[in-house]
Parts: structure tokens; sequence; C-alpha cells
């Protein structure tokens, strides 16, 4: 079989059961939306793979970066602003799905999780975020609580972590906008660059299933392929995943 005859496969496969399909997006675009209309859409920005065209089905979570203002070094405990927030969702969210959900709220975060037959289906995870400076591109940077580096399935944990060792919140420096960007500009030059994301995330959870301590993170692939592609605009899909593999 030709590379192109490779290539029409590859790009085949990442569609038919890899990519987001229009039921989910749906999903995910009516839950974001309520969530909108409770916080202010002004207040709100989604993060990780999913607004960057990256993520992969089954979709699990979506962690939403609430906007508080501007960061002050001595002065950024969010817990009574998080509470507010908690109390607003209780009184005023519709919820736009067919499934039950409960609120919990954590020191830095507010986790809702959607539930059907008692089983969770997705969970969104609202992070509080304030302005710090500004990336590249002249849009916002964040300072955000370290828990928005963990997976949603991990930060239970890490809470416990912390409460056990009695080890304050860290804060970090990152620019969601900044990867948004970049990973549109990308793809706008060479669309098989998400393809080969989407297939080599799939690959490593593959992997991950049959041995839980394999440590590549999805992030870090996404991050290793945009570099590729800046360095090589016209790598074509096949190349580029056995490239990487």
């Amino acid at each position: 079989m030709i590379k192109s005859n490779f290539n029409s496969k590859f790009c085949q496969y990442v569609q038919d059961n890899i990519s987001i399909v229009e039921k989910d997006r749906k999903f995910v675009s009516d839950v974001y939306k309520s969530f909108q209309d409770v916080l202010g859409g002004n207040n709100t920005l989604q993060i990780g793979s999913y607004p960057r065209f990256t993520a992969i089905r089954p979709l699990h979570d979506l962690d939403i970066l609430y906007i508080l203002g501007e960061w002050d070094k001595n002065d950024h405990n969010p817990v009574s602003l998080l509470q507010s927030v908690q109390n607003k969702i209780k009184n005023e969210y519709v919820n736009p799905t067919k499934h039950t959900y409960n609120v919990s709220l954590q020191s830095h975060s507010i986790t809702i999780v959607f539930k059907e037959h008692g089983e969770e289906i997705f969970a969104v995870d609202i992070v509080p975020a304030y302005v710090y400076s500004d990336n590249e591109f002249d849009q916002d940077t964040y300072k955000v609580p370290e828990i928005a580096e963990q997976k949603h399935i991990k930060r239970k944990q890490f809470y416990k972590q912390l409460q056990e060792s009695d080890i304050d919140m860290g804060w970090i420096h990152t620019d969601p906008r900044g990867y948004i960007e970049i990973t549109k500009q990308v793809n706008e030059v060479n669309n098989d660059f998400r393809r080969v994301v989407k297939f080599i995330k799939a690959w490593k959870n593959s992997h991950k299933e049959e041995k839980e301590e394999f440590k590549l993170k999805s992030f870090h692939i996404e991050q290793v392929i945009i570099q590729y592609y800046q360095e090589n605009t016209e790598l074509e899909i096949f190349d580029a995943i056995f490239k990487f593999l």
C-alpha cells in the first residue's frame, strides 16, 4: 500500500473512531452555556483539550476557569467567592441534560458531577483564576491553583495529600488562550496536526489501560507534535505518527 493510502486510512480512522461526535459536542456546548448563564459569559473560559479541538472520545469532563479579577499576591484566597458560586449554582442553575447532578465545594474548585443510574458520566470542574499578564497574542494569562494541573479523577487524592501534609495550595501561571491560539494556527497551516494529536492520545490511553504507571501525558504529546509541525509544515499524518512512535 502506498503512503497516500495510509494517510487516507489514518484520517478516516481518526474521524470514525477517535474524534468527538456531534452529539457529544452539543452536550458539552449546552452544559458550558448553562454555567455561563449563571456565572456570566465574560467571566468563564473553557480550558484543556476540548477548546483546542484535540479532545478524543469518550469525553469525561470539562474544566472551566472562573475569572475573579486581577491577581494580588497578598490576597488570593477564593474560598468565600467559591462558596457564593456554589450557592448561586444551587439556586439558579438550570440543568440542560436528562441526567441528575450534584455540586461539591473544595477549597480551590467546585465540582459538578452528572450521573445516570447513580454512575458518574460527566463532570465539570470550575477553577478560580486571576488575570496575571499578557501573552504574545495580547491575550490575558492567568494565575490558577495548582489543582488545575491534575486530572479530574485525581483531584480528590491531591486535596487529601495537601490536607494530610498541611501544605497550602500553590498557584501557577498558565496561558490557556495562548495554547488555543497556537493549536489553531498550526492546524490552519496543516490540518493533519489535530488528527495526529488525537491518534497518539488514543494510543497513549490504550497503553494506560494496560499499564497504569504509563507516564506520558496528553498535554506533552500535544506540545511535541506542535513542534513537529512548526519545524515542517508539510508533514503528513503517516510520517508524524511514526516520527512520534
